[in-house]
């Protein structure tokens, strides 16, 4: 019996080994904020976007800033700054669109340690008057605007694989077989 005590205890210590790490590498950089802010509504459309991290990002970002009518108005490349991320508006994809509604910002940054980071915010807009169309450009009708897909535009990829979780699994299975070849061999007895 002591030694499936000493096999028991041998394998949580590996088990820990793996696991609690986990928890440390995890911990890459993160939304703290974005203005507009998560979940607020604003009297008019802002002439950007900007979200805080709680470290430090780096190249590649992407943002994608999506309106009610489900089309995008981001221009060109995000900026970085340390941990911000500003992203502007393309105002000719926005010439005739009403602005009111649901915006949302979808992000994907890659943190310090080199891992990427996305997710998203939402703003509504409530109250706007809608701009006129200037005579050159018409509005834009959602048959227009860029192809967009009903999936969230920005793919979760955080860079872990399932290997820590796979080996704890083995591990915890080979316990429980060695504790049960042993209570079988202790009856035989």
């Amino acid at each position: 019996m002591n030694l499936l005590r000493t096999l028991a205890l041998a394998v949580l210590a590996a088990l820990a080994s793996l696991v609690l790490p986990l928890t440390a590498a995890q911990a890459h950089s993160g939304l703290t904020g974005a203005v507009p802010s998560e979940g607020t509504t604003v009297d008019s459309l802002p002439d950007e976007v900007t979200l805080s991290f709680s470290e430090e990002v780096r190249a590649p970002a992407f943002v994608v800033i999506t309106g009610p009518d489900r089309s995008t108005h981001e221009a060109g490349d995000p900026t970085l700054d340390g941990a911000t991320v500003t992203q502007t508006f393309d105002a000719a994809t926005l010439e005739g669109v009403d602005p009111n509604g649901r915006w949302t910002v979808a992000y994907r940054v890659v943190s310090a340690d080199g891992h990427t980071v996305s997710g998203q915010t939402t703003f509504t807009v409530e109250g706007a008057e809608v701009p006129e169309p200037t005579p050159t450009s018409p509005p834009r009708t959602p048959a227009e605007t860029p192809a967009t897909s009903d999936t969230d535009p920005v793919a979760s990829d955080d860079g872990h694989s399932g290997a820590p979780y796979l080996i704890a699994a083995v591990l915890a299975l080979l316990l429980v077989t060695v504790a049960a070849t042993s209570r079988t061999k202790d009856k035989d007895k």
